[in-house]
């Protein structure tokens, strides 16, 4: 499920670092990809004497990372905690109204803001705690991510402000390494490819451009059930599928432009990766959009709740000439994988 580290951690891999993953959802070790992933049981089995250079823990939880850390049987000598996204916030607080179709449970609502609460109470001290002896380095994938969690946690900035990184999520190579072709025959107008059902991927302003016009034709292609129980615009084509990268980078080709809306987003690597590819991009006038892909020119931000959006003005905006080699650098591996690199090295080698 978080192929985003098993990718890290193929790159680790090959930098010479040694390690194992342990996994809280094996019962058994195995060999993945050339990645050795140990359960925890056979972790404390073999390794629970052994003081560890480093720990690193990606979207850190109470129930299975805080609980494996403060066993006293585990020793370690540095943390290094991986930002992602809801893990430190109240998520009340920042995700959108569901889509009415998308059935709530009120008892399911509370026991998630009361969970929510703990959660950031038991992260601020066990943070603080790690952060004052030295003992932790934090990395958040976005400024945004760390205002976030600014936000929600309660804790010193200057104690976080000296022991973290921003480091943004790497880009699937072929986004980086092979550039969009203006010039070749288009399927349709528009493309744009996310979940259906979870109202911050913003369907539902998709289908609003599609509605206000009808002179472009859009592409639409996922997996969720907005479309039984909302008209489909006659312009607007559904493709219940979604695509490894090579497959995507290929098929952005046939498209004048992505059109990439979201509610919210930590970075939002797909926008990042058609960006980067070099395809014109609309996407939201949100923060976290404008800090990832600004620097590329044919780049236009809308407002989501705006009444209408004139298509045809947008288009006209667009240069066949502007490049995206700055955010190819930006997310590059030298500039995210390889950062990361550096930051583990640094923290293994500067031990007390």
């Amino acid at each position: 499920m978080m192929n985003y580290v098993h990718t890290r951690n193929k790159y680790y891999a090959s930098e010479g670092i040694n390690f194992k993953v342990l996994s809280f959802d094996t019962d058994r070790s195995y060999i993945y990809d050339g990645i050795e992933v140990i359960s925890e049981y056979d972790f404390h089995q073999l390794h629970s004497q052994n003081e560890l250079d480093l720990i690193i823990s990606h979207a850190p939880n109470l129930r299975n990372h805080l609980r494996f850390l403060k066993k006293k049987e585990v020793k370690y000598k540095k943390l290094l905690f991986f930002f992602h996204g809801h893990e430190v916030l109240i998520k009340s607080h920042y995700y959108p109204k569901p889509y009415n179709y998308v059935k709530r449970k009120p008892l399911n609502e509370l026991t998630q803001l009361l969970y929510d609460h703990v959660k950031v109470k038991f992260l601020g001290s066990f943070f603080r705690e790690r952060l004052k002896e030295n003992h932790a380095s934090l990395i958040f994938v976005s400024q945004w991510m760390k205002d976030a969690f600014m936000d929600n946690i309660n804790i010193d900035r200057k104690l976080v402000d000296n022991n973290c990184y921003i480091i943004h999520n790497s880009l699937n190579k072929e986004f980086i390494e092979t550039s969009y072709n203006f010039d070749s025959t288009k399927k349709a107008d528009f493309i744009t490819v996310r979940p259906f059902d979870q109202s911050k991927y913003a369907i539902d302003v998709v289908v609003k451009l599609a509605e206000e016009n009808p002179q472009f034709t859009f592409h639409v292609y996922g997996k969720g059930d907005y479309f039984k129980h909302n008209l489909k615009p006659k312009n607007l084509e559904v493709f219940y599928e979604f695509f490894t990268p090579e497959q995507l980078s290929n098929l952005l080709d046939h498209y004048r432009c992505a059109i990439m809306p979201t509610r919210l987003d930590a970075q939002g690597v797909m926008m990042c990766e058609m960006a980067a590819y070099g395809i014109p991009v609309i996407t939201s006038n949100l923060s976290i959009c404008k800090e990832m892909v600004s620097d590329y020119g044919n780049t236009y931000f809308i407002d989501n709740d705006q009444a209408a959006i004139n298509l045809e003005k947008i288009m006209g905006k667009f240069d066949k000439t502007t490049s995206p080699e700055t955010l190819k650098k930006k997310f590059s591996s030298r500039n995210t994988y390889y950062r990361e690199v550096e930051v583990i090295k640094e923290i293994i080698n500067n031990k007390p």
